[in-house]
């Protein structure tokens, strides 16, 4: 509208009144949506959990790996429960220990995030799988984890679960929150709910989040959002449930009670038929009151921002980055050493040792 040649209000003095004219641009796409849905991932998730969890598996192992919760049996003798680690540490001692375990570069929670981590893995309930000693299961193509540490019994399901953590004089940590890190499968979980996205009529796109990229928690460029490709999952339909959808018996009673049925309660909910984009666009034409039929026809066709940014005017092919990987391979760049990397003397012809003998040969002849 303001700065594309062509466009509505172009090479004008700007005027209030010709924000009317962008209104109809104004809708929430899909990349609007995920770009402030990730702007906000740390108030929905904690990564800061992942390295805590890292840290107390690491402390396990340094203490040697063999310490879990015991229990005294009616005829005197113990039982090793391998579905808790135990840690010799509680209170302030044991978020001491784990903030100190978490190296500097990877970004050091502070106690108070540690202690809020914590308190939520005792709420947190966790799936409980027999398990048994590393030597029980003989047949190492049935190790879950093959790394020396308990492993679950083969072929047995969980049927419960328990809590995340429980402290009294020792600190107790479920051993299924190793689980992941144990088989080295690094997920994040902001990643998965985008992906949850995805149906039969996505359209292929490039989307930028709102935060950078993360391995096992850790962030790996600061300055660089993440970027991933929507693609379509060729099974998947999305379909809403109708809020007012009326079933059959509360028809029956509405109807008996001379209750004529609206339209929008007789249907159980709709299917998505369009790509995200599209479909916003068509519902953003509803809130401004578009008729239905050719005129909304033509506003989808004037204004869905996939046909629109056909029409812009791009940059020529070699002012095009490739958006983060040539970011990113800049920064190595500019960070990692190379031979053939030039460096000047800033003060060329600038003799430092020449000017220092000749000040120190005048104070001998002085002295």
């Amino acid at each position: 509208v303001y700065n594309f040649a062509g466009g509505l209000h172009a090479n004008e003095p700007f005027d209030p009144a010709t924000l009317l004219d962008v209104e109809p641009y104004l809708y929430c796409t899909e990349e609007i949506a995920i770009f402030c849905f990730t702007l906000l991932a740390n108030e929905i998730y904690n990564p800061s959990e992942t390295k805590i969890i890292k840290a107390v598996w690491k402390l396990w192992n340094a203490a040697g790996g063999n310490k879990f919760e015991r229990s005294m049996l009616e005829d005197g003798t113990q039982s090793v429960n391998y579905n808790y680690i135990k840690l010799n540490k509680t209170g302030i001692k044991l978020l001491q220990c784990i903030q100190q375990a978490i190296p500097n570069h990877e970004g050091r929670p502070s106690e108070h995030n540690i202690k809020a981590v914590l308190k939520k893995l005792k709420k947190k309930s966790l799936p409980v799988y027999p398990m048994v000693h590393v030597t029980a299961v003989v047949d190492i193509s049935q190790r879950r984890y093959n790394d020396g540490k308990p492993e679950r019994e083969p072929g047995v399901a969980s049927t419960r679960v328990n809590d995340g953590m429980r402290e009294d004089s020792d600190s107790y940590f479920n051993i299924q929150l190793f689980d992941k890190l144990r088989r080295h499968v690094d997920t994040d979980p902001i990643v998965l709910a985008v992906g949850n996205t995805r149906h039969r009529h996505t359209e292929p796109k490039k989307i930028i989040f709102g935060c950078p990229t993360r391995v096992n928690a850790v962030i790996q460029y600061p300055s660089v959002f993440k970027v991933i490709t929507q693609r379509p999952v060729a099974t998947k339909e999305l379909k809403r449930k109708n809020p007012l959808f009326k079933t059959k018996p509360s028809q029956n009673l509405r109807q008996h009670n001379g209750y004529q049925l609206k339209e929008e309660e007789k249907h159980k909910g709709s299917v998505l038929p369009t790509d995200f984009d599209c479909w916003g666009c068509v519902e953003h034409a509803k809130k401004l009151k578009v008729p239905l039929g050719q005129p909304l026809k033509e506003f989808y066709q004037r204004y869905n921002h996939v046909l629109v940014e056909e029409t812009i005017h791009s940059y020529d092919v070699e002012h095009q980055i490739n958006y983060p990987t040539d970011v990113i391979n800049a920064i190595k760049e500019r960070h990692n050493a190379n031979d053939n990397d030039t460096y000047i003397d800033t003060y060329d012809g600038f003799d430092f040792d020449g000017l220092n003998n000749e000040q120190r040969a005048k104070r001998l002849r002085i002295e």
